[in-house]
């Protein structure tokens, strides 16, 4: 098998079953998302993809082959939520969802200059995990450039 028939096969068969409600279920611990991690990199090397080694590292087959790990993957569904939500490309009741930095102060700071969204002060891990904290953290880490432009460009510009 050539090595795009292989790519195909991940986007076939595993790839939809990761993604699928990622949003809701890929904030949390790291060690709740570990077991699935390995799974993901055992079907990366053995099952479907390269036949490699057991005990090769995967870093490398997942830049070879263009894929985005687990971890990287909860980020990434989550910014083109975020992408989708300031464009007003999501249901109406999403609207007020989210609150922009500059109508919730007063005042100017830094962050409101840079359109970032509000960060709800949380407490607890639970806060910590809740999409409403977790969404406009990870929107307000990425650069203003990449903000910019079609959703195409816009999911081109994360995964680099």
């Amino acid at each position: 098998m050539d090595i795009n028939t292989l790519i195909g096969l991940y986007y076939a068969l595993i790839y939809p079953f990761s993604t699928y409600g990622i949003i809701a279920w890929g904030n949390t611990y790291s060690s709740t998302l570990k077991p699935l991690y390995v799974l993901q990199k055992k079907a990366l090397r053995q099952y479907v993809m390269t036949f490699s080694k057991f005990r090769e590292h995967s870093s490398i087959l997942f830049k070879a082959l263009n894929i985005i790990k687990l971890h990287d993957l909860v980020s990434y569904q989550i910014a083109i939520f975020m992408y989708r939500y300031k464009n007003r490309l999501l249901p109406r009741v999403f609207n007020n969802f989210f609150t922009e930095v500059s109508e919730a102060r007063q005042y100017n700071k830094r962050s409101a200059v840079k359109q970032s969204y509000y960060l709800q002060k949380v407490g607890t891990n639970y806060g910590k995990f809740n999409i409403r904290f977790q969404v406009p953290m990870i929107w307000n880490a990425i650069n203003e450039q990449v903000k910019t432009g079609s959703l195409s460009k816009f999911k081109l510009c994360l995964k680099e």
